[in-house]
This record gives structure tokens, sequence and C-alpha cells, in this order.
């Protein structure tokens, strides 16, 4: 199965590509570049890779938009960060602020946000997908070990139902 972490841009993507890799499974990511160095935006990096290539048995993160030039098949199966938008919005805006980059409006930002998770779900119909709650993720850290590995042996035997919530306690 090839394995494509995806979601809007502050939406959970990097904290659910450390899950992943904690788990086992590898990831196609460039080792170093300005887009996976650790900052203060994300500590422990983007896990990002300036190419997209999907390779059986690898998990990738694309980012929506990104996401719509891709070129699967049966094997892939896709992780879709699923994040309050409110929060992603405010998640954005902040990071552009301490890059001293333009900032939208609020409103502006939450609008395009809505809008392209709905375009990003659209494109999504008929495909292999499950959707991972950030705030699941986040708000359950500890967890037992056993139960994780099995559950990632059901994602690797390809039972897409299986996938609920990555992080149980």
């Amino acid at each position: 199965m090839k394995i494509v972490v995806t979601g809007l841009p502050r939406s959970g993507t990097s904290l659910m590509m450390q899950t992943l890799a904690w788990s086992g499974i590898p990831l196609i990511t460039d080792t170093v570049n300005k887009w996976t160095c650790p900052d203060l935006d994300n500590p422990r990096g983007y896990f990002e890779s300036s190419t997209i290539e999907l390779r059986q048995g690898y998990a990738i993160k694309v980012l929506f938009p990104w996401l719509l030039a891709l070129n699967i098949d049966s094997s892939t199966f896709f992780l879709v960060m699923r994040r309050d938008l409110t929060e992603v919005t405010l998640s954005w805006q902040k990071l552009c602020e301490r890059r001293g980059t333009k900032v939208q409006s609020f409103a502006l930002l939450l609008e395009r946000c809505t809008r392209n998770f709905k375009r990003m779900e659209d494109w999504l119909f008929g495909k292999r997908y499950s959707f991972v709650d950030y705030s699941s993720l986040v708000t359950h850290p500890c967890f037992d070990q056993k139960l994780y590995r099995n559950h990632m042996e059901e994602i690797n035997s390809c039972q897409p139902d299986a996938l609920i919530h990555f992080r149980m306690k």
C-alpha cells in the first residue's frame, strides 16, 4: 500500500507523519532542506518532500492542493487530517506573522480554508481514505504500544475501516 498523508496546511500532517515514522512505516521525505528543517512553527520538522513519488510500503505527505496532481492507483490510501478550520486559520495566521508574510483577514482565510477542504473532500470521493482527527491525535499522546502495533498491522493489511483514530489510550 502507498500511504498519502494529506490535509490543509497547519492541519496536523507533520504530526501524522511523526506517528507513522514511530510505528515503523518508512517515509518519503527530504533529509535537509528549507521545507523539512525544524523551526519554531514545527519543532520536529515538516516531513515534506521536494518531489512527489509514491512508493509501495512508504508514506508521503502531500498537502492540498498538490494532492490534485497525484497519479494514483488502487494501492493508494489517504490519511486525511481533519482539524477545526478556525484552528487551522489561526495557526496559519500566526505562522505568517512570525515569518513576516502578508496575512489575509481572518474571515477571508477561513473562507478559503473551508472552500479548499470541501474541494479536497470532493476529490477524495471514490478513493480509499480515512479521516484522522487532529484533536484526538494531540489529546491522547499516551497509548498502549501493543494496541497501536495491532492497529498498524490492520493498516498494512489494507483494511481502511480500521483507521478511526491512530492514537489510542
